[in-house]
């Protein structure tokens, strides 16, 4: 699980890259970096997806199950406010 957690972070990464390079062709002319948008925002929203994800395998063995609990219910837990927060902003701004 190490090791499938260690490629998944590598992965993350090199979407991050290929993300950014999609995003800034035009990297000799003036680049704006905003670290929020660019990086902190999607790394997230993955660390979030693969903590969901080890919460969910490690539910299955009995052993592990007390931590994938605590992991899935931390996502959880994460999840309902940003949930919540995105859904007032969409009927905030789209209702006026």
């Amino acid at each position: 699980m190490a090791l499938a957690n260690f490629a998944a972070a590598g992965l993350m990464l090199v979407h991050l890259v290929s993300r950014f390079q999609h995003d800034h062709q035009d990297a000799n002319g003036s680049v704006t970096f905003l670290l929020s948008s660019d990086l902190a925002t999607p790394l997230a929203v993955w660390v979030w997806f693969l903590m969901l994800v080890n919460g969910l395998v490690l539910c299955a063995p009995p052993r592990t199950r007390v931590v994938g609990l605590g992991l899935v219910m931390a996502s959880g837990v994460i999840a309902v406010p940003v949930l919540t927060w995105a859904i007032w902003a969409m009927t905030t701004y789209t209702f006026g």
